[in-house]
């Protein structure tokens, strides 16, 4: 995990590694309003790009804050 993510970002880091997740998070060098520039920045189509990502409690299918 990179310390060069901001609290925010180190702190999901940690969490989808604790889950078993094997992707790293990226912060983008270069701004990202667009999803066409998100897809730019990390050379990938835009088709692969999520403007939001909410996750659900197991539990009760809530919204995790």
């Amino acid at each position: 995990m990179s310390d060069q993510l901001p609290d925010s970002a180190r702190r999901v880091a940690l969490l989808l590694k604790e889950r078993g997740h094997p992707h790293a998070v990226v912060m983008l060098p270069e701004t990202g309003k667009t999803s066409a520039e998100a897809a730019a920045g990390l050379s990938c189509s835009i088709a692969q790009i999520a403007k939001s990502i909410l996750f659900r409690c197991r539990e009760d299918d809530a919204p995790c804050s």
